[in-house]
């Protein structure tokens, strides 16, 4: 096919789009969609580094080991915006600027942090806030954070000083980076729901809803609070006017499912509470997959799949 013949990206998903059918959803997606497509015919849905990086590795690839090869992939997919795991501002530079090579959009990044240690709060700070204004010339929005747990491996809760000096810092920074006009969504996965949640309870009461928003990550809480889509919808209720992200992740009987489809998670009904909040979402496909999901595409056959169940649930310009 000759570059003149080439159909675009936007073109290619949306002919992708249609093997997913609404009439392949069930009733209550369906109308949703309907809605939905309509409305946030703007939205456009983002793909994360994350899944690329344990699709990849399954198949014996990696994604550092040649970014142009890499984001290539993100290209033939059919994805027209990423969200880049940042650490450093050299490193976002020269991420953004290869993503920009390819023309592909960042509209969010995803920055770790380290926010309970007084110790190291301010060097962690000076970090994202130096990180933000590299990626300031890209045009990104969102700066997404997850700040670390004590231990990834072992189930270590921190104290109430450690919370307080954490959400004290989460206080700083969202002030700070909205004073460059970039929006702090604070990030969970599921080691903040223990205990009743008070981690992820403490976050976002004593935060400043001003300051600090929240990236939506609905499979991460569902399995956090027991794979409970009760307690996963009250959590949506309580802080649905903060949400400005949605990371978007579907499980299988609470193991990652290989493509974003239907599962546990009913986002049908999640992005209906949403919606009541009546402003723009912005939405990040982060699919990735863990060592009990199923092997049958590629990294780039499954973005395909899901990037077209998403834009049909959802709606899209892509």
């Amino acid at each position: 096919m000759t570059k003149h013949h080439q159909p675009s990206r936007r073109k290619f998903l949306m002919q992708g789009a249609s093997v997913v059918s609404l009439a392949m959803l069930p009733a209550h997606v369906r109308s949703f969609a309907n809605s939905e497509t309509q409305r946030l015919a703007t939205t456009r849905i983002a793909c994360q580094q994350y899944p690329w990086m344990t699709l990849m590795a399954r198949d014996g690839a990696s994604w550092d080991n040649s970014l142009t090869r890499s984001l290539q992939m993100v290209v033939d997919s059919g994805c027209l915006d990423f969200e880049p795991m940042l650490e450093t501002p050299k490193q976002a530079s020269h991420l953004l600027a290869a993503l920009k090579s390819k023309q592909i959009n960042s509209y969010s990044v995803y920055v770790n942090s380290i926010l309970h240690d007084a110790r190291k709060v301010p060097e962690q700070l000076d970090n994202i806030l130096a990180v933000a204004d590299a990626i300031q010339p890209y045009g990104v929005k969102i700066i997404t954070t997850n700040p670390a747990p004590i231990s990834w491996d072992t189930p270590k809760d921190k104290s109430d000083d450690e919370l307080a000096t954490q959400v004290a810092a989460l206080n700083e920074l969202g002030g700070a980076l909205k004073q460059k006009g970039i929006v702090l969504a604070y990030h969970n996965h599921d080691a903040e729901m223990r205990h009743g949640a008070r981690e992820f309870h403490h976050m976002m009461r004593a935060s400043s809803a001003d300051k600090v928003k929240l990236c939506l990550d609905a499979q991460w809480i569902y399995r956090g609070v027991g794979n409970s889509s009760l307690a996963l919808m009250d959590i949506v209720d309580m802080y649905a006017a903060r949400v400005v992200s949605v990371h978007l992740r579907q499980s299988f009987r609470g193991t990652w499912s290989e493509t974003f489809s239907q599962g546990d998670i009913d986002y049908a009904s999640i992005l209906q509470r949403l919606r009541a909040e009546h402003r723009p979402m912005h939405f990040v496909l982060e699919q990735a997959v863990e060592a009990t999901s199923p092997h049958t595409l590629n990294a780039i056959q499954a973005h395909r799949q899901s990037l077209a169940y998403a834009s049909t649930l959802i709606g899209s310009e892509q």
